[in-house]
Formats: C-alpha cells, sequence, structure tokens
C-alpha cells in the first residue's frame, strides 16, 4: 500500500517522533499487513508524511532490520521483509520449542489467577469469533501466547521469545486468515488451558507442540499457494 496511507496513532505528537516511536508506528504497519513483504518502505514519504526529518527515520530503520522486519538494501533503500517458508518453518519450530518448555515451567508454579487469566482471553476471543472480528482474533491470539511464556516466570525465555517470533507476526495473520481456523485454534487454546489447569504437564507439552505446529501447516500452505508452488 502507498506509504501515505500509513495507519498512525493519534497519540503521537508529530513534532516530537523519535526513532523508536517512528519504528513503533512501522512496525505496527507491518504486523497488521498495511505494509507488505517485499514492499519498499520510502524514506522520503515517511518523512513527509510524519512532518520530521530524515535522520531519525534511518535510524528506525535500524532498529526494525535489527528485529529482522526490514531489510536494508544499498544505494536501494529499505523494504519490508520476505521469509521463505522454510525461514517461517524454522521460527515455528523454535516458538513451539519455547512454548511448551514455558508451559513444563509454568505448570508446577502457576496459580489460579493466572489460569483465570488465560479463561478470560478465551472469553474474549470467542466472543470476537461470533462477530467475525479478525483483527482482535488475532490480537487475542497473541495475547494468549505470551501469557503462556510469561507463566513461566523465566524473564530471559520472555525476552528471547518476543525477538525470536517478532519476524514473523506478520505471517501469523495468515494462519488466521480463514473463518474455518479461528473455531479450530479456540479450541486448541481450550485445550491447553485446561491441561494447564489439571497440571498435567505431559499433555500440555504435547498439546501446545501440535497446536503450533498445526499453525506452521496453515502458514506454510498459504504461503506456498500464494508462490504457486
Amino acid at each position: 500500500m502507498p506509504i501515505s496511507q500509513l495507519k498512525i496513532r493519534t497519540d503521537l505528537s508529530a513534532t516530537k517522533l523519535m526513532s523508536e516511536e517512528i519504528a513503533d508506528v512501522l512496525r505496527e504497519n507491518i504486523i497488521s499487513g498495511n505494509l507488505n513483504p517485499g514492499e519498499k518502505v520510502n524514506e522520503y514519504q515517511v518523512a513527509k508524511l510524519l512532518n520530521i526529518s530524515r535522520p531519525p527515520i534511518r535510524e528506525a530503520f535500524r532498529l526494525l532490520a535489527a528485529e529482522g522486519l526490514i531489510t536494508l538494501v544499498p544505494r536501494k533503500g529499505a523494504f519490508v521483509s520476505k521469509m521463505t517458508p522454510q525461514e517461517v518453518k524454522e521460527i515455528y519450530q523454535m516458538k513451539s520449542m519455547m512454548e511448551s518448555f514455558a508451559v513444563r515451567l509454568a505448570i508446577p508454579i502457576i496459580n489460579e489467577k493466572e489460569v483465570s487469566e488465560l479463561d478470560s482471553i478465551l472469553r474474549l476471543m470467542k466472543g470476537k469469533i461470533e462477530e467475525n472480528n479478525f483483527k482482535q482474533i488475532q490480537r487475542l491470539n497473541i495475547e494468549f501466547h505470551r501469557k503462556m511464556i510469561k507463566m513461566s516466570k523465566n524473564e530471559r525465555l520472555t525476552r528471547f521469545y518476543e525477538s525470536i517470533v517478532l519476524p514473523i507476526r506478520k505471517y501469523q495473520r495468515i494462519g488466521l486468515s480463514a473463518p474455518a481456523s479461528w473455531e479450530t485454534s479456540f479450541q486448541e487454546h481450550r485445550d491447553i488451558v485446561e491441561a494447564i489447569r489439571s497440571r498435567n504437564i505431559e499433555l500440555a507439552e504435547r498439546l501446545t507442540r501440535e497446536h503450533t505446529m498445526a499453525a506452521t501447516l496453515r502458514v506454510i500452505g498459504r504461503l506456498k499457494r500464494q508462490k504457486g508452488d
């Protein structure tokens, strides 16, 4: 989509935008799909749209490049990163390992309040499924998985998880783009929560792995169809 159509939060002051805030704006648009893989992010157009100078934009580009969200090509500029199906698969494999490990760490120390928080996310998700609200379903899906990681109480795991999965956020929406997958994903989440509630570590680990790998197949299948493979 044209840079001029970027979605910008109304709480941002254009005159005070710094590189981190510019990166936030671009990150949100990449993850949401407003900027597509392979699309050029024009430095001049971003500067004009946000009414700011170009140096902080260049720094924002460097931040996003470090996160794997954009690729900087010498003498050509910045482009939204594209990933091959194999690269996406590899990250999902790591995501699966980290989430199942987090569940193993969490179950012995989890409390009822935390389980209830997972229940609350699922109740909201069910409502958004009934409303056909794809954007909120995607948001709640990310929130659910983040919550599982945080329940491990392992800060290093949490930070590493976020750095690993960030480049595939824009692809996760592909895995949930078909309405038929919404109810399936919801039920898989529900089964995971019940296994956690019963403190069945082996079952919770297995269900978590199966859920993530099922999502992998949906995303990879969609990417291959888009490429015409």
